[in-house]
């Protein structure tokens, strides 16, 4: 069984990420048709001084998300 502490201990800070993530969901004139389509962007203009940073922080995220016990 899960634990709330187990849960807490696996969060890790993704506020830079998502802070610049942008995610629309709308039905397209595209293949599949009567499907709702998501996409995502990332805001990177505003993150050109903080690149580093910023990319640092996706690599982490992805490494988690990867290789999660969970």
């Amino acid at each position: 069984m899960i634990t709330d502490k187990d849960i807490q201990d696996r969060i890790i800070n993704n506020d830079a990420l998502f802070n610049n993530i942008f995610v629309v969901q709308q039905k397209f004139d595209i293949v599949p048709e009567d499907t709702e389509h998501i996409g995502t962007s990332i805001a990177y203009q505003d993150l050109t001084e903080l690149r580093d940073e910023f990319i640092c922080e996706l690599y982490d995220t992805i490494v988690d998300w990867v290789y999660s016990s969970g």
